[in-house]
């Protein structure tokens, strides 16, 4: 974002300049479009979205100028785990970092990030009018000055311009397919971790293996692992709840035993030590079985 003589301020990036660990931009419908730390929670849900949306995407960049930091992140650098940080886990009030920020301000930014989109500002002018009465009463009033605009030029088949080659359609469809199919892959970890979460172990199962295999297609390793790791966590919890399977526990460490092959290639020390641990709480679970 730059802000021009004090007054304009422009959006530069729509997630575009994005870090190479965010989820990429795809063109299909129902696919996750954006930058993770920004979008609503139902945009991570399948839900429609709409001007609350937007709305909610201001909400959070007026918590980052204020506190300096986002309300839901992750160190790890964990692209899912901040997808459900964003759908279930509550932030941290404003003030609890800054406490120079007025309560007032504080109240419009929170309503803004609310979850539920029917407890957000509805539409824009509601909430300029939420910041306006934070300013107070204006003592005077500029009116913009009018500035002649030219309509944008279109094209259409009609008109003389060009249908797209079916060969470069293909082609471009090629060049998505794995940008659409980590987006699915991302998409059904944090299903499998929202079942956890309501401990529907079998919803859960479908949706982290539905992943693993999408994930292991495109070859993108270091997911897949994390995701292997957040398997392996269902599969234990569920062992915990009364709910054991010998098989599932094999498999479990089995996948971890891969990722510990990955973390180790990629130098992820600290998921490294907790795949270690998670094997051996599985492997000791299984034993329990057998005697």
């Amino acid at each position: 974002m730059t802000v021009e003589e004090g007054k304009h301020t422009k959006l530069t990036d729509f997630g575009l300049a994005r870090r190479a660990s965010e989820v990429t931009q795809t063109t299909r419908t129902g696919q996750i479009v954006g930058t993770i730390s920004y979008l609503a929670p139902e945009r991570f849900l399948s839900k429609p979205a709409d001007v609350r949306s937007d709305l909610y995407s201001v909400g959070i960049v007026m918590y980052e100028i204020f506190t300096g930091t986002l309300p839901f992140r992750n160190d790890r650098d964990d692209i899912v785990a901040t997808m459900y940080s964003h759908v279930h886990d509550l932030p941290t009030p404003p003030r609890e970092i800054n406490r120079n920020i007025p309560e007032a301000l504080e109240i419009v930014i929170m309503r803004a990030i609310e979850k539920d989109p029917g407890r957000r500002f509805q539409n824009a002018s509601e909430f300029m009018a939420d910041i306006q009465g934070l300013l107070g009463p204006a003592t005077h009033t500029h009116s913009a000055p009018v500035t002649e605009t030219k309509p944008l030029k279109t094209f259409s088949p009609s008109s003389g311009g060009t249908t797209t080659d079916p060969t470069l359609r293909q082609a471009l469809d090629r060049a998505l397919a794995s940008s659409r199919n980590r987006s699915d892959a991302l998409e059904n970890v944090l299903k499998g971790m929202i079942a956890t979460r309501r401990r529907d172990y079998d919803e859960a199962r479908d949706a982290y293996l539905s992943a693993m295999h999408e994930l292991s297609a495109i070859n993108n390793e270091v997911e897949y692992a994390k995701t292997a790791l957040k398997y392996a966590t269902m599969v234990l919890q569920k062992a915990t709840d009364g709910r054991r399977d010998r098989n599932e526990l094999r498999d479990g460490v089995n996948r971890l035993n891969e990722a510990l092959r990955i973390f180790h290639e990629f130098g992820l020390h600290e998921q490294y030590a907790h795949t270690e641990y998670m094997i051996n709480a599985l492997e000791r679970t299984a034993i329990g079985i057998i005697f």
